[in-house]
């Protein structure tokens, strides 16, 4: 099983074309909040709000599980992920299920400043 989110699975969603071939019992829950949600939290915080190339226009990975050859699942409520998770693991190949989330994602605490002071410097560079 794999939870990741939809920047994530952009990267790796071909994968799908061999599990299905090989038959993988691949479980992928997509939690969709139409962004790459890291990055944009990170440079809300570091450029005063402004963010370039985060947010995504997604197909629906339901569908694109199915064009594969695996099975999709579309999550809308809450109580449907229990149905949705034990029909995919009861599955003989991979599944989908998409899950649209908020777009909100916790800022994470800024690096300690004295970290830089151990990792090493590029030729010509100096330490801010």
């Amino acid at each position: 099983m794999s939870i990741q989110g939809d920047g994530d699975f952009l990267y790796t969603s071909q994968e799908l074309d061999t599990a299905v071939r090989k038959r993988i019992p691949l479980v992928s829950i997509v939690l969709n909040n139409r962004c790459h949600g890291a990055e944009k939290a990170l440079q809300q915080r570091n450029f005063e709000g402004r963010c370039i190339g985060v947010e995504l226009e997604n197909p629906r990975f339901d569908k694109l599980a199915e064009v594969y050859g695996a099975r999709g699942f579309y999550v809308t409520r809450p109580e449907e992920i229990n149905d949705a998770v034990s029909a995919a693991l009861a599955r003989d190949g991979p599944s989908v299920i998409e899950i649209p989330v908020a777009e909100y994602f916790p800022l994470p605490e800024p690096t300690p400043s004295g970290i830089t002071d151990t990792l090493p410097i590029p030729r010509g560079w100096s330490r801010p």
